[in-house]
């Protein structure tokens, strides 16, 4: 009781910071003045925001781009310190409400407070003024019911790939226009340096029913007994980097038993996601959508999907992906170790022409057809300095 006492309170409370910003904003115009926010989750900067961002800032200077993001965090380095809106500060509630433009890789990751702004939007209650595009962090393949419209609402819905465009706009429901088909802009920079690339690249995603798990419980799960084994018996003379989902980085210590010269237990904190893609040899996933950007590069994934039924039913449902066409789709770990030692001495074995026909017709540009997007929803011609 007292639990929900207190978030109620903490509720009233940003609701209260919101309101007094979105009335200040009429009399702190010029500061604010055409603000275009870009924010990844709201406190990092290494994404799709920061390429973007890095874009703007070279092709249209005049633009006042400011870029949300927490001070302490590392990636605060990337942004100019002049640019910096502190997360969920006041200035952060003043930017929300005032800019013409709300950009984030994540759903509503502009928002000083995302369940806030979820529930006003779902409640038609409008208290920014922003055209909301969503650059997305990866290239949605599953069938996300969280994303459909309206329980999200969007002006621009970036996608990576052909068909997962032509998925979504069947699927989601979203009004005409808004789904768009314009490449990530991370994949203008993705670049294959081969003689850099010198570990292997272990990167699973989460699970919705163990977020909640205690570290204890969390030990005694598939998921753990699984990846624990498969590092341990991979863990040899080739580099390896295995690398945890921000969700499941609670649970990074569970692993730290294996760790040595050879293998590198690490989070998004560590490295970028663009460094681990482009000098990682080869990818083993399950899920997680990072394969498409390992494709895009020609490399190798091999897929290990010992929970596949659960995690399809649990998780996020099917959508419109044969994980075959991508990679080595493997339930064992006896299948893994096969496919480990055919992908150390062997480049890509799938067919490159199908990924470029069906899902990345656009090569380069990303950046450009965003910001064009963006100034044709704004009803304003584009103009470069």
């Amino acid at each position: 009781m007292i639990e929900k006492i207190r978030l109620y309170a903490k509720s009233v409370c940003n609701l209260f910071k919101m309101v007094v910003a979105y009335f200040l904003s009429n009399f702190v115009k010029s500061k604010y003045k055409n603000m275009w926010l870009i924010a990844e989750r709201g406190y990092d900067a290494h994404d799709n925001g920061l390429v973007l961002y890095r874009y703007l800032k070279n092709n249209y200077p005049h633009i006042n781009v400011k870029y949300v993001i927490d001070r302490n965090n590392k990636d605060s380095m990337e942004i100019d310190d002049n640019d910096i809106i502190e997360y969920k500060s006041f200035k952060h509630y003043l930017a929300y409400v005032s800019s013409i433009v709300l950009i984030s890789t994540h759903i509503y990751g502009f928002s000083p407070n995302i369940e806030l702004s979820l529930f006003l939007d779902r409640k038609n209650v409008k208290i920014y003024r922003g055209k909301k595009i969503f650059l997305q962090h990866g290239i949605i393949k599953d069938n996300i019911v969280g994303l459909h419209y309206p329980n999200i609402t969007l002006d621009v819905f970036c996608c990576g790939a052909l068909k997962e465009f032509n998925f979504i706009k069947e699927n989601f429901g979203f009004p005409n226009d808004v789904v768009q088909y314009t490449g990530l802009a991370r994949y203008d920079n993705l670049v294959r340096n081969i003689d850099e690339e010198n570990f292997i690249l272990i990167m699973p995603t989460w699970r919705k029913w163990l977020n909640n798990c205690a570290i204890d419980e969390f030990k005694e799960t598939e998921y753990f007994k699984k990846y624990h084994s498969l590092l341990k018996n991979m863990n040899g003379k080739q580099k390896i980097i295995f690398c945890l989902h921000p969700e499941f980085i609670k649970f990074r210590d569970t692993f730290l038993d294996l760790k040595n010269n050879n293998l590198e237990i690490a989070s998004y904190d560590d490295y970028s996601i663009p460094f681990l893609i482009k000098n990682c040899k080869f990818l083993i996933t399950d899920y997680s959508s990072v394969f498409f950007d390992v494709t895009y590069m020609n490399k190798n994934t091999i897929f290990y999907q010992f929970d596949r039924n659960r995690f399809q039913s649990e998780h996020y449902s099917k959508g419109y992906l044969d994980y075959n066409d991508f990679g080595f789709v493997c339930s064992t770990e006896e299948e893994i170790l096969k496919n480990v030692r055919y992908c150390e001495n062997n480049i890509n074995n799938f067919n490159f022409e199908f990924f470029k026909r069906n899902y990345f017709t656009y090569e380069f540009g990303n950046c450009d057809r965003i910001v064009k997007l963006i100034f044709k929803k704004l009803g304003i011609e584009e103009e470069r300095q």
